[in-house]
């Protein structure tokens, strides 16, 4: 069992502001890795206690901390002058811990929001540490994210910056109800709605993050749900058939929401499986043949169940997802891994429905 350290409690960032911190300790004497959490918009990285075990098992030490105005950081809530911020912030933790751990390598472990600042961060270091993006925030719905809306949204960030628009329902979060009563019950959570300025620093940041995939090559592993109604499971998509990377997974669940770790017990640790094995595989330097395909079946339909639709298989080198049917999270793998950035020769690409 993996024991908390206080290591610092908390750092002082460029702004003055005191940001918490969070650790968790292997049970191993010899640290195999060091992890970094970034956690989501409106929540805290106490609430990645599941994830960090699973971290901890593989040898990892683990951190992280809440950003500018989230749990127990200073600022005001869920608000941020420029989401550079959080890369910025999230460099001087890491360099903290790289600076006692300068010989480890690093893992970057990030859900929703955390996955857009991830991806910022790999694009500014991309050859400094391997990224798992869970749920990431690559790209908005354009269903909801119009010409029209944007263009509103940027003549409202002028005049009503601070105006609150509707808040996030936990019924989306998870199908799990005892994990939704959690979130609305957690008082580090940020409960309002998200303002008007700050939707339109989010769009920016997803607006440069989907200019830079076709020049992406650092490694990555991505986990999302079909049914995610917060963080559009097509970016995710887009970031893995563009990108250039040697090494990339991506895994999509069918049925699963926002947050794959706390769907229903059975259901979570299908994603936390795929995520153990991956990392595993990556700190052990499993070999694996270029033209290898690994196809594994995660059900996630639960009593919605599953209807036809468009899934998703690799042709190996392709880049290209394409198969059809009732599949329930199919996930297949494939290429190379950068050694520079991963360390070995394993490459997994994962599609599923």
């Amino acid at each position: 069992m993996a024991a908390d350290s206080e290591e610092f409690p908390h750092f002082i960032n460029a702004n003055g502001q005191k940001i918490f911190c969070k650790y968790w300790e292997p049970s191993e004497t010899d640290i195999r890795a060091l992890a970094f959490i970034i956690h989501g918009f409106g929540e805290h990285v106490q609430r990645y206690d599941k994830v960090a075990h699973v971290l901890t098992d593989l040898g990892m030490k683990v951190c992280g901390h809440d950003h500018i105005g989230h749990g127990k950081s200073d600022g005001e809530r869920a608000v941020v002058e420029e989401i550079a911020f959080y890369v910025r912030d999230s460099f001087q933790h890491i360099d903290l811990m790289k600076k006692k751990h300068p010989d480890l390598p690093l893992y970057v472990v990030s859900h929703s929001m955390g996955g857009l600042i991830n991806i910022l961060m790999a694009n500014e270091r991309p050859k400094e540490f391997i990224n798992v993006l869970i749920s990431p925030l690559v790209m908005l719905n354009p269903k909801q994210a119009t010409p029209l809306a944007v263009w509103g949204a940027k003549l409202a960030s002028f005049c009503l910056p601070n105006k609150q628009l509707s808040k996030v329902d936990s019924k989306r979060l998870t199908r799990d109800p005892v994990q939704a009563k959690d979130y609305d019950d957690d008082p580090l959570n940020y409960h309002g709605g998200i303002r008007i300025g700050m939707v339109l620093k989010l769009y920016n940041a997803t607006q440069e993050v989907q200019r830079s995939i076709p020049s992406i090559e650092w490694p990555f592993l991505v986990l999302h749900g079909d049914d995610d109604e917060l963080c559009y499971f097509e970016g995710s998509k887009k970031l893995y058939k563009d990108a250039k990377s040697t090494i990339k997974t991506l895994k999509i669940y069918e049925g699963y929401y926002h947050e794959l770790d706390k769907e229903p017990e059975e259901y979570a640790k299908v994603v936390l499986d795929d995520m153990r094995e991956w990392i595993s595989d990556r700190l052990d330097g499993k070999p694996l043949s270029p033209d290898e395909i690994e196809t594994k079946i995660a059900d996630g339909g639960m009593e919605k169940g599953v209807d036809e639709g468009e899934g998703k298989s690799e042709e190996a080198g392709s880049g290209e997802t394409e198969d059809k049917g009732k599949s329930k999270g199919k996930a297949e793998d494939e290429g190379k891994e950068d050694a520079a950035a991963a360390g070995d020769n394993k490459t997994e690409v994962a599609g599923g429905e």
